[in-house]
């Protein structure tokens, strides 16, 4: 929950996580709901997105830069 906050009392970050999730999700053709939040700031987030399958589901993570909405790829701890 502490990592969630600033959505909670940001709209500005709020709306931005949200906008970010979406185009990642529709670039990368993935579901919106495999997506959890691992770290938030003002300026980036990390997600990580488990793609629910029969068998190992597949984990990604990504770093999220805000408000430019670019993205890179990170590493998937457990």
């Amino acid at each position: 929950m502490w990592t969630q906050r600033l959505l909670y009392l940001d709209s500005g970050i709020r709306h931005q996580v949200q906008e970010a999730l979406e185009v990642t999700a529709e670039e990368e053709g993935l579901l919106l709901s495999g997506f959890s939040i691992r770290s938030l700031t003002h300026a980036q987030f990390t997600v990580q997105h488990r793609a629910h399958a029969r068998g190992k589901d597949a984990l990604r993570c990504f770093d999220i830069q805000l408000p430019s909405l670019t993205r890179t790829t990170c590493s998937v701890s457990s």
